[in-house]
């Protein structure tokens, strides 16, 4: 056998190994992303709320987001990302604020087109509530 074939040979092993791996991977994380979409938000009371400002936040995968939630006259006055999104599913994931501000939960419709990253926002104003009535 010539070496330029054992050459051809061996980077053909090399790339199924690396290309077996890399699907394995991929699996793994499109589960992980299938989870936090599908991760349950829960309704708040906010009658026993404090007035004041309160940290959430969220992680998935290599992503965190944080929040400040300011709660007035048991209302959800504003929410303040803290740590935002950094990519362009962040940055349009925030416009699931004004839906919470306006329902006065974090049990709102997602933003088309950023799932994930809108439900992790939902989830980081739900543990900042949580925090609040002491959860």
């Amino acid at each position: 056998m010539g070496r330029r074939r054992k050459i051809l040979i061996a980077l053909g092993a090399i790339l199924a190994v690396f290309g077996a791996g890399f699907s394995v991977y991929m699996v793994a994380v499109g589960g992980k992303l299938r989870e936090v979409r599908e991760i349950q938000i829960a309704d708040v009371d906010l009658t026993g709320v404090p007035d004041g400002v309160y940290d959430g936040s969220f992680s998935y995968l290599s992503s965190r987001i944080a929040v400040k939630v300011t709660i007035k006259n048991h209302r959800i006055y504003a929410i303040t990302m803290t740590e935002p999104g950094k990519t362009k599913y962040g940055r349009l994931a925030e416009g699931v604020i004004p839906r919470i501000l306006e329902a006065q939960t974090p049990n709102v419709d997602v933003v088309s087109g950023a799932t994930t990253t809108s439900k992790a926002i939902q989830k980081a104003v739900e543990n900042a509530i949580a925090a609040a009535m002491g959860h």
